[in-house]
């Protein structure tokens, strides 16, 4: 996930601003009381001084310094406020002016706000400072918590994908009792019934399909001693064939995905075996085969065989009866010219009984990705960039050399004929 988009960082940018929006606010107010009480304070010592200033005019008759009777030069605002009222004081930002009239005279006096000033700017600096440092510690502690609380998301969502993926071992619950508990435990407890739900249904399909075997195969029997000739029997011989497959297609399922099977892999090379597979399918079924390059895999032919007996077959019934298989190192690319893979097949892979394009079980792909799973490899689907299905046999490269000899670099088989495409699995 991108920093950018990390709840920790959101946590403490919000986290951040309503901390420099409250110490701001108590600042501006602190400052703003401060301004007003140093200005108060001014205006009384000037007024101090004014007052000692008119004793001392009335005693000696002269002017002490800072003290004048001449209006001249003063500011317009203090003479009205002098002319309207006996007191009055003004302050100009620098200077604080207070006058008084009495005994047809008016006395002014100013006093210099410079130590104010000095002192207030003092304070908004001391504001300023502690302001940052609030901020800056806030983001850093809320950065601390939000992180323990995004490990903890994180660390829950990816047992939960663990566990998506498969691994039943893998719990996503986290310590603690606050939401993130509670969430973690809750997936942990859909995890738990989703699996046991899916494990009834699989049990459920393996025993449909073992107790349909024996019936299946008398039918089979009674099938094979109806007339040759007759469209009807012809008819019931199809069907109880395709039911026999349907039914061998589940036992190999569910083998399968019970991991029942004993895999013996063997090294060998790649394009060779897949060659010598190809050749095993009925001509209507024979692709093209264009060998890029082949490297030495692990894997076991009998289960080789049947991941492209599938793969081949479907791209047959569903890509409108072209079929090209491209080895390239250590994958094996089916493709098509059908109009590819639907959405929902390609976001959710394989699933037992969802058809690429209607008709059919649906299980081939899934019995192919199975088995490539087996083989400790993997099948991916995809569509191709000009159109037409591409299934991509990927498997993983043996550690000593093959048992047979490496095939040229690039070589391509045709098929030995072509024909009806026949149903695929």
């Amino acid at each position: 996930m991108p920093w950018r988009h990390s709840l920790r960082l959101r946590i403490a940018v919000s986290m951040a601003a309503l901390s420099a929006l409250a110490i701001g606010g108590v600042a501006a107010a602190v400052a703003q009381h401060s301004a007003l009480d140093g200005r108060e304070r001014l205006r009384a010592q000037a007024y101090e001084r004014l007052e000692a200033s008119e004793v001392y005019y009335n005693v000696y008759g002269r002017l002490r310094a800072g003290a004048t009777t001449q209006m001249a030069g003063l500011p317009e605002q203090l003479r009205d406020a002098v002319a309207a009222e006996r007191d009055a004081s003004y302050f100009d930002g620098a200077t604080m002016w207070v006058g008084r009239r009495t005994d047809g005279r008016t006395l002014v006096v100013q006093l210099s706000a410079a130590d104010y000033l000095a002192q207030h700017q003092q304070l908004v600096n001391v504001l300023v400072l502690a302001g940052v440092g609030g901020v800056g510690a806030t983001s850093v502690l809320s950065w601390l918590i939000a992180s323990g609380l995004s490990q903890r998301l994180r660390r829950g969502a990816e047992a939960a994908q663990a566990i998506a993926d498969g691994d039943r071992e893998r719990e996503a619950s986290q310590p603690g009792r606050d939401e993130v508990a509670v969430l973690t435990s809750a997936v942990d407890g859909m995890a738990s019934a989703l699996t046991q739900r899916l494990d009834r249904e699989r049990e459920f399909s393996a025993d449909v399909a073992h107790e349909l075997r024996t019936p299946v195969t008398a039918l089979v029997s009674a099938a094979e001693l109806l007339q040759d000739d007759d469209e009807a029997s012809a008819l019931v011989r199809g069907q109880v064939r395709r039911l026999r497959l349907l039914v061998e297609q589940l036992l190999e399922v569910a083998r399968l995905e019970s991991g029942a099977d004993v895999v013996a892999l063997e090294t060998a090379d790649l394009a060779g075996e897949v060659r010598r597979s190809l050749r095993t399918l009925p001509p209507d079924l024979a692709p093209t085969l264009v060998v890029d390059a082949s490297a030495a895999v692990g894997l076991e032919p009998a289960r080789l065989d049947r991941v492209l007996t599938n793969l081949v077959a479907n791209a047959r019934k569903h890509g409108g009866g072209a079929c090209e298989v491209r080895v390239a190192g250590t994958s094996v690319t089916v493709t098509d010219e059908g109009p590819g893979y639907p959405d929902a097949l390609l976001a959710g892979g394989p699933r037992r009984f969802q058809s690429r394009g209607g008709g059919g079980s649906g299980l081939g792909l899934v019995i192919a990705s199975r088995q490539a799973e087996a083989m400790g490899g993997e099948l991916a689907l995809r569509n191709g960039p000009d159109g037409g299905a591409q299934a991509v046999l990927t498997l993983r490269p043996a550690p000593g050399p093959p048992s047979a000899s490496v095939s040229d670099d690039r070589s391509i088989d045709r098929p030995a004929s072509s024909g009806p495409a026949a149903p695929a699995p």
